[in-house]
Order: structure tokens, then C-alpha cells, then sequence
């Protein structure tokens, strides 16, 4: 009897309809496996014999990791991340994070030289040869494997143990699928940080040449210099010396605080200086690390240079020097970076054979061409050839589908990668409950959507269309009576005339900014880089030309929408107040609370033109935090506000501000402020622009209450309305990789009011940010806007539901924070509350953005308070839902309620 063939027991998709092949580094149509467990593995290795087979672990990929698998099968380990952690042995599947494991080694406090890549996979770190921070401290990782899985090429599954399991397994050119690491004790590790902002050429050579020219560092000790772009652009650098004992402490340290002694006094605070010992240590390491962009706009591209005995370091080190300089400094006229295209995120260090090593990342705008890459003299970027692993032609079916008639993936809770793809921007900070639907399917046309309704009507869940995932409440998630359309698919630019575009709900904001500065077009947008349009054309669209040009709703001409019955219909705005049927439709779903009416699968923009405002200018200014400082640019606030109130305040103008806590990732080492100012030239050729005049007083107000040495970042320049809409859009390493300002958990707070700012609210606003910013295991996100101009005088206020649209002043107070640090963060959003009832809008609280925080149960009147001017709209509200939705299928516990 012929012998059983073996059955897959993964998953299979193509990479035309899964939502994560673009983090995998490989081009080309080709179909993704993800095995459930290690024998899987050899199960698929075995099945894909006839085809061009790649293997891959991790779920990031640098542009100079990309391969081709045109036909062919890409076997993911994604789905092995099972780790267990004993003083004798740690154990860890090929697809665990280095983040995950770093927790364990923490929890049970052991160490392993982990490479500083949160993201990457285990397997990944062990054939890495980019060293460790620790590797002259704990030698390399390789050291510590014991025993390896993996499976043959043949299909044969294999355990190697001993000393030489690792090249045995190399020479056998098989796929790693699980290691076993003998760990060393975390006690007697130490790691001081010493963090400042970069302080010039000059100033950066001196540094470098005391670290590792004619140095000796001791062979049980690392000295690091990494040298990175940071929050808001912030240029960092942070020097580390680190041990495993007390042999050679003495010694690295004297010789860092020697270096660091050549820098100006009051560069290097006390305040940035950071001592860890034991297992916190690696996490540390592995926190502070850098990650791989899924921003769709930034390539990264991987550097490695070892510098051998016979080369000249000292020139060496002078060409890395000019390399950094490019890609940190600021120009000194005030017209923003030295290369706008160029971040860097690079480290110097010893190895483990004296040698001067660089290694890091260096992020460029996609694609990336070879002018913004030839002038990088001194580093070496790295390029994969990789060979697949089989060669082949034919595919096997893929499994049958989960919602009849529907073409995409279907994931259920039960499934491998399940939790990968119901995640979205507010998991971390909601009940699991809350964020776990009954299964996250991706459509691949309209007619997968109208399945997927039939499917949910019959099966009684509510359905929910997802399009970046950021509702801050989590509420284009859900749970057990939830089905999410997740419309990443649905990601078309269409160009229709000059300046009308057709764009698809799953279209990102970093994507949607470069495309339109390439066309000399722009609409107001917001600044978070993968909020998709989807969501944030329903819900406003609030952004840094707010008073200029109003909303991203303003600029939408017409619409089409899938109802509940399955219906198809496409609406244009009506010219005034709504009058037929499909214009209330426009009206609702744009402004109304999203999602309430149907799935959006295409918006038609028409665009400002850059030609029609030829002297628009923008100012983009950094600076450390001060109080003071803080302040005095608070009360240039109140001036504004009071102009609003007034009526004197010029119309095109805007004024947007932050201040960001310093961070634990790719940090500023002291809280910072970002001041952004934009002159529309709402008048054209005509008008007069002089903005130095108009925003005078603010930028005085920045460069007040100066330390003793200020850092004065500012970009100052006539630019085209797309490229400074480009500009505010906050691309990684500007944000973290998945483009949140933080990647702790969250307390959020977004308030308006209709008044001016009053004394008593800035001087309790401004204490409270100081206590913020103050406070270690808090992260604050303040920012602000301000109404009037075109958001409050629009003649087409009456074509959209958008309500709050009379309000002066709006602010964010988002605080981040440790786990231990949540009832810390839940006070200060408690003062923070009593501020606004007493001070900023007493008698009723004014929000924004429906179900940004708090509660978000639209039925009770004080919720809808908060939201609505006149609740009146929101009966109208209620009665188109009756009418387009009388099933409520579309629903979560914010969508417009059935009257």
C-alpha cells in the first residue's frame, strides 16, 4: 500500500491577498505558508519540492533583503513562537521576536548577547553577524546554542546538539525551526547610558577619536557609540559601556567620561544618564534597538563595516563622521537638514578582535535612487543573495474559503496568525476581550464585501470595515459578535483630471502625502503616516492646515458605499444642506460616526493646487523643553485665541505644537517641543507674504527661557502647499515602526473649547505637562490647533455632519506609560479633567473625535454631549441609519444608534 502523503496543517495564502507580504522582503506573485508546528515544517519543506521554495522567520525585511519568488512558495515560521526560559536552558522556536525573548531572559533574569532588533527573529539573531552590544562582554550568540531543530531539504526533521550544531546545520543547509540557548547568569552585568543631542562635526570627531582611536578597551567590556534620528528628527547620540563583572569597569568608564569631557558643559545632563544592571540590562539593549519601517514610503537599508589592521581608522572615522553629519545635522541658515532624505540609525563598537565595526540603518524616502546613496563613502550596505531553497514551478490548491463566495483570507481566533492580524493600534491599551472579532477577513473586490454581508446576516454578527486600524478606542475591532472587514486591498490612487483623484479607503496618509506632492496637489490630512483615509475622511480629517483650508471632508466630491442589502451606491456632495436621499447619505457618512452607514470602497477628492498658492510658507522648529519656554508659546496660544474670538486673527494661518516626552526607543534624551507654522498665501500671486513678521512673537516665544546650551533645530523655507503637507506627515524613525509616538499603552484625552484660553487653564496646563514630562515610566503626547479661519466659515459646513466646527482651540494630552505607572497616568488625566470642567469648558466638556477616550456609549445623552452641538443632528442621524441600515449590521458601541 502506497504510504500516506502528509497534509499541511498551516495556513496558505497568496501573496496577491495577504495583508503582511510586503514585511516579507520577497517580490514577485508567490503563495505564503505558515507551518502550525516544527513537524509542519518538514511537512512543508516535503510538499514544496517542486517549487521555488524561500524561507524566511521574521515579519520585517530591509530593502536590501529582498528576494524574488516570482511562482513560487515562501515558507513563513511566524507562527513558531514558543519560548520556555530555565536557568539551564532556554528554548525558543525560529520564529520568536528578540523582544519576546529578551522578556523572558528578564523575568527569570538571565542573559543572552542579543542583537538590539525588537522585531527580529531568534533565528535570525544566531545567524546574524552584525555583533551584539555585548559582544565583547558574552562573545556572540552562536556560543551559547546547545541544540538546534530544523528540517533538510529532502523533508528529513533533525536535531543538532553540541558544540558544532550550528555549522553542521549550516553545512546541511537546512531550516532552522527551533533553538536551544545555554544562558549565563544575568548577575554582575551592568550597562551605563549617557544620551545628548548630537553636537556637531567638530565636536562628533573629537568624541569618536577618544573612543576608539589608539584606545584600549578591555576584552571583557563593550564600549558602544550609536549616533540616530530620533523622535521629530531630534539628532541623538548615545554612548554605552557595559561589562559582565567588575574586571575592566573602572577602566571603560574612566575612558568614556574622558571622551564625553571633550563635549561643551551642560550637553550631557545627568538627568540622560541611565545606569542598569542584571537581566535589564538586555532589555534595555533590545528596546532601545532599531526596527524596520512597514511605512510603505521609507526604505531601510542595512550597513556592515569592519575595519581591518592594515586600514587607516583615523580616516576611517573621519568619513563616518561626514556620513552622520549628513544624516543628523541641521543647516545652519535655518533651512532644515543637510539631506532631508537621508536618517540614520549607526553604531560604532569594538569586536571581539579589536577591530573598529559600523553597522546599523540608513532610512531613505521609497524608492530609494543611487544619487541618495553614492556620497556614503564609508559604510558598506549590505545585499542578500539568497538561493532558494527549491526550484520549481507548479502551485497546490489553497484551502477552501471561510465565507462563501469570498476570494480573500479569512482569519478565525483559532488560527495560526490570528493575533497578528487582529491586532491594530489600540491592542495594547483595550480588554483583549474587546479586540478579539470573530474573525478579520480581508475582501479583494466589492463582491467579496457583499458576501461577507450575506455571511454576517446569517451568522447574526455585526460587521466592521477596518482601514488602518486606528481608532483609539479600538473600535474598528470588536469582539465575539464582530466580523472585520479589513479593506487593505482596497488601496488604488486613481488620477481622474489635474486635480481629482479616486482613492481607496486603505490608502495611507504617508502614501496619499507623497503621491500628491508628486502631483503639485494636497488636501488637509493629519500627521500619523499609516491612519489610512478610510477612517479619517469619516471622522474629519484634523490636520495642520485646519484653519486654511478646513477638513479632509471638505475636499471629497463624491463617494461610493456598500450598504447593508448589498447595494452599490455612488453619491456626490450636494451643492448646501442635503436634500435627496443620496446626498444625505454623503452628509452621514461623512462627519456622522464612522462606519455607521455602510463600507466605504472609494473616495473622489478634488485637490488644492500648489500653482494657485505660490508663496505658501511653512516653519518647522525644535527645541528642548523648558517650562518656561513651554509657557511663553502658551501664551501666544491665548493671543491667538483671543484673535479668533475677535474676528482679527488672519484667516490662512495656522499654528500646531507638541511637546513629546523624552523615550525608551529611538529617543530624544530630554523632552522636546515642535513648533509648526504655516502661511497658506490664501490670496495667490497677490497677496503679500511676510512670515516672519506674522509668526515673530512665536518663534521669540521658542528660542525663550534658553538652557545653558540650546539646541535650535528649524527648517524655515517657501515651500508648495504638497511638500509641507508632506513634510508633517511623521515617517519612521520619526515614529515608532507601526506609527505610534510611544509603544506603551495609553490614556488619551482630545478637548475643545468655544472660548478664549483663560489664565488659570495655561497656568494649570503648563504644571501639568511639567509633571508629565517629569515623571520616569510616563510618556506624554501634547499637541494642539486652533478652529476659525476656513474650518468654521466653510460654505460647506452644511454638506457634511461634522459637528464642533464653531470651536477656537483643541488640545491632546495623551499619556503613554509603564504598566506599573497606570494609576500614575489615570491621576493626571484625573487633574487634567478638573482643569477642563473649571477652566477650559466649564458647564459642558466639548471632544473631539467620537470615542477617541473615556466612555463611548453612544445611547447615553452626556456621551453624545460631548460630541454634538445640537442633537438635532444627530436625530437626523439616526433617521438615515433607519433607513440605510435598518438591521444595524454596521455597529459597534459608537455607530449611530437605530432610533
Amino acid at each position: 500500500m502506497a504510504k500516506k502523503k502528509p497534509e499541511f496543517q498551516g495556513s496558505i495564502v497568496h501573496s496577491a491577498v495577504d495583508a503582511l507580504t510586503t514585511a516579507f522582503g520577497v517580490k514577485g506573485a508567490h503563495q505564503v505558508w505558515f507551518p502550525k508546528t516544527k513537524a509542519d515544517v518538514a511537512t512543508a519543506v516535503a510538499l514544496s519540492k517542486e517549487q521555488v521554495t524561500l524561507i524566511r522567520s521574521g515579519m520585517q525585511a530591509a530593502a536590501t533583503d529582498t528576494a524574488e519568488a516570482v511562482g513560487g512558495i515562501v515558507i513563513h515560521l511566524a507562527g513558531l513562537t514558543k519560548i520556555t526560559a530555565k536557568p539551564d536552558a532556554v528554548n525558543a522556536e525560529a520564529g520568536a521576536t528578540t523582544s519576546a525573548v529578551a522578556e523572558q531572559l528578564e523575568v527569570n533574569d538571565l542573559a543572552l548577547p542579543l542583537i538590539d532588533s525588537p522585531l527580529k527573529s531568534i533565528v535570525s539573531n544566531v545567524l546574524d553577524d552584525t555583533p551584539s552590544c555585548l559582544i565583547r562582554s558574552l562573545g556572540p550568540l552562536s556560543d551559547y546554542v546547545t541544540k538546534l531543530t530544523g528540517v533538510t531539504p529532502d523533508g528529513q526533521s533533525i536535531t543538532r546538539s553540541g558544540a558544532t550544531a550550528l555549522a553542521r546545520v549550516l553545512e546541511e543547509k537546512a531550516v532552522i525551526t527551533g533553538v536551544t540557548f545555554e544562558p549565563a547568569p544575568a548577575k554582575g552585568l551592568w550597562m551605563v547610558r549617557r544620551s545628548f543631542l548630537y553636537p556637531g562635526k567638530d565636536r562628533m570627531t573629537a568624541l569618536v577619536k577618544a573612543l576608539f582611536l589608539d584606545t584600549e578597551i578591555p576584552s571583557q567590556c563593550d564600549v558602544i557609540l550609536e549616533a540616530l534620528s530620533a523622535r521629530h528628527d531630534f539628532p541623538v547620540v548615545s554612548v554605552m559601556a557595559a561589562g559582565a563583572g567588575l574586571k575592566g569597569k573602572k577602566a571603560v568608564t574612566e575612558l568614556v567620561e574622558g571622551a564625553i569631557a571633550t563635549l561643551p558643559a551642560g550637553l550631557v545632563s545627568e538627568d540622560a544618564t541611565e545606569n542598569f544592571t542584571g537581566a535589564s540590562v538586555i532589555r534595555a539593549i533590545v528596546d532601545a534597538g532599531a526596527d524596520l519601517p512597514i511605512d510603505p514610503e521609507v526604505d531601510a537599508h542595512r550597513i556592515r563595516r569592519v575595519v581591518e589592521p592594515q586600514e587607516d581608522l583615523n580616516q576611517f572615522l573621519d568619513l563616518v563622521v561626514d556620513d552622520l553629519d549628513r544624516g543628523l545635522a541641521f543647516r545652519e541658515d535655518g533651512t532644515g537638514k543637510r539631506d532631508e532624505n537621508m536618517r540614520v540609525f549607526s553604531r560604532l563598537q569594538l569586536d571581539r578582535e579589536d577591530r573598529v565595526s559600523l553597522s546599523g540603518l540608513v532610512f531613505t524616502p521609497r524608492p530609494a535612487t543611487s544619487s541618495l546613496l553614492a556620497p556614503l563613502a564609508s559604510v558598506s550596505f549590505l545585499q542578500r543573495a539568497e538561493t532558494p531553497f527549491h526550484v520549481g514551478l507548479d502551485f497546490p490548491p489553497l484551502f477552501a474559503p471561510r465565507i462563501p463566495g469570498f476570494k480573500g483570507v479569512v482569519y478565525v481566533p483559532t488560527d495560526l496568525l490570528y493575533r497578528l492580524h487582529a491586532d491594530q493600534y489600540a491592542t495594547s491599551s483595550h480588554k483583549r476581550e474587546d479586540m478579539s472579532p470573530f474573525m478579520v477577513a480581508y475582501p479583494r473586490d466589492v463582491d467579496d464585501i457583499k458576501s461577507a454581508i450575506t455571511f454576517a446576516q446569517g451568522k447574526q454578527k455585526s460587521l466592521v470595515a477596518r482601514s488602518g486600524g486606528h481608532q483609539y478606542s479600538g473600535l474598528s475591532s470588536g469582539g465575539s459578535g464582530t466580523i472585520v472587514l479589513a479593506m487593505d486591498r482596497f488601496d488604488q490612487i486613481t488620477r481622474i483630471s489635474d486635480n481629482v483623484f479616486d482613492v481607496g479607503p486603505a490608502v495611507p496618509l504617508t502614501r496619499l502625502a507623497r503621491f500628491f506632492k508628486g502631483q503639485g496637489v494636497t488636501i488637509p490630512h493629519g500627521e500619523c503616516p499609516l491612519v489610512c483615509i478610510g477612517g479619517h475622511a469619516q471622522t474629519g480629517g484634523f490636520g495642520h492646515l485646519l484653519r486654511s483650508f478646513g477638513l479632509t471632508l471638505d475636499y471629497v466630491t463624491e463617494l461610493t458605499i456598500v450598504l447593508s442589502d448589498g447595494s452599490v451606491r455612488t453619491v456626490q456632495r450636494p451643492a448646501g444642506a442635503p436634500t435627496t436621499d443620496d446626498e444625505k447619505l454623503f452628509w452621514g457618512v461623512l462627519g456622522g460616526n464612522a462606519g455607521s452607514f455602510g463600507i466605504v470602497t472609494n473616495y473622489r477628492f478634488k485637490c488644492i493646487k500648489d500653482s494657485d498658492h505660490p508663496k505658501s510658507f511653512g516653519y518647522s522648529a525644535k527645541r528642548l523643553y523648558r517650562k518656561g519656554r513651554y509657557k511663553n508659546l502658551m501664551k501666544q496660544a491665548q493671543a491667538w485665541t483671543q484673535g479668533i474670538v475677535a474676528g482679527s486673527l488672519p484667516r490662512g494661518i495656522d499654528f500646531m505644537m507638541t511637546v513629546l516626552s523624552k523615550a525608551d526607543t529611538f529617543r530624544p534624551p530630554v523632552p522636546g517641543i515642535l513648533v509648526e507654522l504655516v502661511h497658506a498665501n490664501l490670496g495667490g500671486e497677490g497677496e503679500a507674504v511676510d512670515p516672519e513678521e506674522a509668526f515673530a512673537a512665536i518663534m521669540d516665544a521658542a528660542d525663550s527661557d534658553p538652557p545653558p546650551l540650546d539646541v535650535r533645530l528649524t527648517d524655515k523655507r517657501s515651500r508648495f502647499l504638497s511638500d509641507l503637507s508632506d513634510s508633517f506627515v511623521r515617517r519612521f524613525p520619526l515614529s515608532t515602526p507601526n506609527g505610534r509616538e510611544f509603544r506603551q499603552p495609553y490614556n488619551k484625552r482630545l478637548n475643545a473649547t468655544m472660548d478664549a484660553l483663560t489664565d488659570d487653564f495655561i497656568d494649570g496646563l503648563v504644571d501639568l505637562v511639567d509633571t508629565a514630562t517629569a515623571t520616569k515610566g510616563l510618556y506624554l503626547v501634547f499637541q494642539m490647533a486652533f478652529g476659525g479661519g476656513s474650518f468654521r466659515d466653510s460654505q460647506r459646513r452644511p454638506e457634511t455632519s461634522i459637528p464642533r466646527r464653531d470651536i477656537v482651540y483643541c488640545f491632546v494630552f495623551d499619556l503613554f506609560y509603564d504598566e506599573e505607572m497606570k494609576p500614575e497616568a489615570e491621576r493626571l488625566q484625573g487633574e487634567m479633567q478638573t482643569l477642563i470642567d473649571q477652566h477650559f469648558s466649564p458647564g459642558q466638556e466639548r471632544r473631539l473625535l467620537w470615542g477617541s477616550f473615556g466612555d463611548t456609549d453612544i445611547t447615553k445623552d452626556a456621551v453624545r454631549d460631548f460630541y454634538y452641538d445640537d442633537l438635532a443632528v444627530y436625530d437626523r442621524l439616526r433617521e438615515l441609519k433607519k433607513k440605510v441600515d435598518p438591521v444595524d449590521l454596521f455597529h459597534t458601541s459608537l455607530t449611530v444608534k437605530l432610533p
